[in-house]
């Protein structure tokens, strides 16, 4: 009975220890197949939802899911290629606006292009500083980017993101800045710098000035000028600055010399070299000559083409255009002086001295045959209504709405035309008591091109808008 219940018990214990070496092997077996399973692969995950060749609008950040950008990748796309990529930064946080303006040339040149929908003017600059960090986090994890090609791209104030981040950091490859620079003297950074300007654009003085100042900037620099004003570049425009880009990475040794590129870049710029010439007029040679110096400045250590340096001497032979360029700087000359005025009179002088000044500009700017003077003038135009924007706008926020009437009387006398002028006017109507013109001036507003939702939506300025009748239909209408 004695050993009949030993055996017993052997048997139970040996039942438990089988069942606990199957559970050990079990869970063995199961340590090896999780240690075995791929890791998790973001950059193959995000290739299975992005749409290649195509803009995607609201790619949202994983660490702050209330930011977000616009993503165009070339159809070519791989993860296992590094891409150089492009940040662009508009100062009304329309993302998809450079993406739109990049793409096709980014198709072209196997480039990435990022447009933050967050980055805009009004902003504090740790809030800046947060967007930007969480979009390159972001897009570091997602992407495949080649580390050595990372460049940043903005207008206005967009702008002036871009070249503050290339300032502060050691890994930017160049920037292209429209309508709005940097403090050279600020820093010893060696970034490729390509700054564009419309020859009407009231910031046109600032980066032709700044070009002037980076004599003894590290990294390669270009000055490109179109005829227009504040605004994106044309997509023309935007090509030059990527191609010409792409022939530094050359140099730098970034990429493969390419010499189909290289010819392309050669022939484009001399088409549009003889197009100038062939309009026979001292303003479209100077911009030939400008051109031609660019060229040779971009093509210095990759090719020599001799046509471009004859073209070059016979223009600097030419004592037209050496009398229109000594002209061009007398007047830009006292443009400055005419906007140090201007700054000073802004908050002194009544309506009567405004009206007078505006219409001598715009006589001046309709009316005159010379070219370098209605430019002058129209730039001077500007430079009141951005004045008139920043006053404007500040008088609002305090609401200060005695000041707001004034200002807004020169802004209106200065740019007519402008849908920030009637946005204004339409917050300072609706808090002043005149609810009806209040809301015309809104409507105006829209039609005139203004498409800031967010404003529309939240501005407490204008809550008194939101429930009249026809405000739902409005923003379908935006």
């Amino acid at each position: 009975m004695f050993v009949n219940n030993n055996l017993k018990d052997f048997k139970e214990v040996s039942e438990i220890t089988q069942k606990n070496m199957f559970r050990t092997s079990f869970f063995a077996i199961l340590l090896v197949l999780i240690s075995c399973k791929p890791p998790d692969n973001p950059k193959k995950d995000f290739l299975h939802w992005v749409k290649k060749g195509e803009i995607n609008n609201n790619v949202i950040c994983k660490d702050d899911q209330s930011l977000s950008y616009c993503l165009y990748i070339p159809i070519n796309y791989n993860i296992d290629t590094s891409f150089a990529i492009i940040y662009c930064f508009d100062p009304k946080g329309d993302g998809r606006l450079p993406v739109s303006l990049f793409k096709d040339i980014a198709e072209e040149y196997g480039y990435i292009v990022v447009g933050s929908n967050n980055s805009r003017n009004g902003i504090q600059s740790a809030e800046i500083s947060h967007i930007t960090e969480v979009l390159l986090q972001d897009t570091k994890t997602k992407l495949s980017i080649d580390p050595k090609r990372i460049y940043l791209a903005g207008f206005s104030g967009g702008a002036r993101v871009a070249c503050s981040m290339a300032l502060n950091s050691n890994s930017m490859a160049g920037v292209i800045a429209c309508s709005a620079g940097f403090d050279p003297a600020s820093t010893q950074a060696n970034f490729n710098f390509i700054g564009i300007a419309g020859n009407e654009d009231m910031n046109y003085l600032e980066m032709k000035q700044l070009e002037s100042s980076l004599t003894n900037w590290q990294g390669k620099h270009q000055f490109i000028v179109f005829n227009g004003n504040h605004h994106w570049p044309p997509q023309r425009i935007l090509e030059q600055a990527i191609s010409t880009l792409e022939l530094f990475s050359m140099k730098e040794k970034l990429i493969a010399r390419n010499e189909k590129v290289i010819r392309d870049f050669i022939t484009e710029r001399s088409d549009r070299t003889n197009e100038l010439e062939r309009e026979n007029n001292i303003d479209s040679l100077a911009r030939d000559f400008q051109l031609i110096q660019n060229m040779k400045k971009t093509l210095y250590g990759l090719v020599n083409v001799p046509e471009i340096s004859l073209k070059e001497n016979a223009l600097m032979q030419s004592a037209a255009l050496k009398a229109y360029i000594e002209k061009e700087d007398e007047i830009e000359k006292n443009e400055v002086v005419k906007q140090q005025a201007f700054v000073q009179a802004y908050t002194s002088k009544q309506n009567d001295w405004w009206k007078k000044e505006i219409n001598d500009l715009y006589n001046i700017s309709k009316n005159n045959k010379d070219a370098i003077e209605k430019r002058s003038a129209r730039r001077l135009l500007a430079f009141i209504s951005l004045m008139s924007y920043s006053y404007v706008n500040s008088s609002l926020s305090q609401q200060n709405f005695n000041a707001c009437g004034h200002f807004l009387q020169i802004y209106g006398m200065a740019d007519p035309d402008n849908p920030d002028y009637f946005y204004f006017s339409a917050c300072y109507l609706a808090n002043s008591g005149n609810i009806p013109k209040a809301f015309d001036n809104l409507k105006k507003a829209i039609s005139f091109g203004f498409s800031d939702r967010t404003k529309l939506e939240n501005d407490p300025l204008i809550a008194n808008l939101r429930s009249l009748d026809g405000f739902s239909e409005l923003l379908k209408t935006k």
